[in-house]
């Protein structure tokens, strides 16, 4: 059982990971596939509940390069600082040198202090801008800021809630065509897992079932869900039986950004299909 001094919050410290997980091509073709069918309300509501959540998973790497594509804008916006400096410099210079110069001398030492320094200032500017615009710069800044723990705790609670939103939106999408193929439209309420793999069973047969709801990749992720929403995140004797994959730290579960990555891409596939095999039932057209 966790306790408060070994309770820990465990990230996933790669920028890249933060990247959309959100599959456009197969939204695409799932839309294609139920536009115009009763089904095509819950599709997209499926599509739209998992591209919200996609948009939260990538809030730390668009955090971060927004900040990089902002300072560059502001670097190419306003003269840098040492240009500012050197022409102050040179100014200063050809005051100090008083009249030992004529005119056109005075301009061409000008030029050239202007000229050189701008050379300078630009190789200094290049080599910052490769280690300082990069978005990786500004992570590590995140990573390592004066209070890097308030950072972490937005990444962690992100991913928990990412986790659960992308199995709340798939369940729920499976009791619509549920309700759809039992004429029950209108019907709200909560319909437990074994009543509803019975309904989803009878309509769509029972290896649909089995694959949608029952398979244990999607079993895990099921208890994982339910974990995070009924016992604080901490992993259940139910859930320790099974091989879920997410890691685990003083009994709390630690979702990151690849699981959440993973689960998508393990029920993306199992919408579609129940998808196509509901789309071969007469009354679901």
């Amino acid at each position: 059982m966790a306790n408060q001094s070994d309770y820990r919050m465990v990230i996933d410290e790669r920028l890249e990971s933060y990247k959309t997980f959100f599959d456009h091509d197969w939204a695409r073709r799932i839309m294609d596939l139920a536009a115009g069918t009763k089904l095509d309300d819950c599709v997209f509501s499926l599509c739209v509940n998992w591209k919200a959540a996609a948009n939260t998973h990538i809030v730390p790497w668009f955090t971060v390069t927004s900040m990089g594509h902002f300072a560059e804008g502001m670097t190419k916006a306003h003269e840098p600082l040492t240009m500012k400096v050197i022409k102050a410099m040179a100014a200063r210079l050809l005051t100090e040198m008083g009249d030992s110069l004529r005119n056109m001398q005075r301009k061409k030492l000008s030029d050239a202090i202007v000229k050189i320094g701008k050379e300078v200032s630009e190789g200094l500017e290049r080599q910052e801008d490769q280690e300082e615009l990069k978005p990786e710069f500004y992570w590590q800044m995140y990573l390592g800021s004066p209070h890097p723990h308030e950072f972490r705790l937005i990444v962690w609670g992100s991913q928990r809630i990412c986790y659960g939103a992308v199995y709340h939106a798939y369940e729920d999408f499976i009791r619509g065509c549920a309700r759809i193929a039992s004429c029950q439209q209108n019907q709200t309420g909560h319909t437990g897992h074994k009543k509803l793999m019975d309904v989803v069973g009878r309509h769509f047969g029972q290896q649909v079932a089995q694959d949608c709801l029952d398979a244990p990749e999607v079993k895990a992720a099921r208890l994982v869900r339910n974990a995070l929403a009924h016992n604080g995140g901490k992993e259940s004797d139910e859930l320790r039986k099974v091989q879920h994959g997410i890691r685990v730290e003083g009994g709390v579960l630690q979702i990151m950004a690849p699981d959440t990555r993973r689960l998508f891409d393990v029920l993306k596939e199992r919408a579609y299909n129940l998808v196509e095999k509901a789309l071969t039932l007469p009354n679901m057209r």
